[in-house]
C-alpha cells in the first residue's frame, strides 16, 4: 500500500524564502487594511448629518435676533434648538 501524503509537509516550509513569506505578510496586511477601511466608510454613511441656513424676519422683513430655533427629524425624534445671531 502506497501510504498517503499529507498536503503541507515540512519540507514544504523549508523551501520557503524569506522574501516568499515578508510578501505573504504584506499581502495578507493590505488585505486587512483594506477591509478596515471599507468597513469605517460603511459606518460613516449610517450617521445623518443636515445643514440649515436662513434667516428669521418679521413681517417688515427685519432680522429678530436671539430667536429661539428649533429642529426635530421627525423620523427619529432628535431635536436640536439654537438661537439667532444679530442678523437674525
Amino acid at each position: 500500500m502506497k501510504q498517503e501524503q499529507s498536503f503541507l509537509t515540512a519540507q514544504h516550509f523549508h523551501k520557503l524564502s524569506i522574501g516568499t513569506i515578508r510578501r505573504a505578510v504584506q499581502f495578507l496586511t493590505l488585505t486587512i487594511a483594506a477591509l478596515v477601511l471599507l468597513s469605517l466608510s460603511s459606518v460613516a454613511q449610517t450617521i445623518d448629518t443636515a445643514t440649515m441656513r436662513g434667516q428669521v424676519v418679521d413681517q417688515n422683513r427685519a432680522a429678530i435676533p436671539g430667536a429661539t430655533i428649533l429642529v426635530t427629524n421627525e423620523l427619529t425624534g432628535l431635536r436640536r434648538e439654537t438661537r439667532t445671531d444679530d442678523s437674525g
